[in-house]
């Protein structure tokens, strides 16, 4: 897996106003201990690393908030939007990477999820054995 760092302000400039407004509420609440970094896609935060995998072809992917703690343990908070079948299509490859991700060091994998799609995520996520836990907004 390489590192990379991505302009994420721009890349996610096709989300809605409302959702980043999500995101940033998130962000903000997030709880910190001495020398842990918060990094996120909207103003006001550090760009967070784009990660990839996959050599040649390879896919990439941000995520939207990134928590970098003193103890080594990194934790990763996606945004989800309005459930479908095509959202799914195009957001599971990232659910899973950062699950893998958040799990080998120990990390928390989380998704802020929609609150008429919690049970839907929810049983879709136990279906396919992601552990994530789930932020309602």
């Amino acid at each position: 897996m390489k590192r990379g760092y991505a302009s994420s302000k721009n890349i996610y400039s096709i989300m809605k106003k409302s959702d980043l407004e999500i995101v940033k509420k998130v962000a903000t609440g997030i709880k910190l201990e001495k020398g842990d970094v918060v990094k996120s896609i909207v103003d006001g935060f550090p760009d967070p690393e784009k990660f990839s995998f996959g050599g040649f072809n390879s896919k990439s992917y941000v995520p939207e908030i990134f928590v970098g703690k003193t103890n080594g343990k990194c934790d990763y908070y996606i945004f989800v939007s309005k459930y479908s079948k095509k959202m799914i299509m195009e957001e599971f490859g990232k659910w899973i990477f950062f699950n893998i991700e958040a799990k080998k060091v120990n990390g928390a994998f989380y998704l802020m999820v929609r609150k008429d799609d919690v049970e839907t995520v929810s049983s879709l996520l136990s279906s396919k054995q992601i552990s994530a836990q789930i932020i309602e907004y």
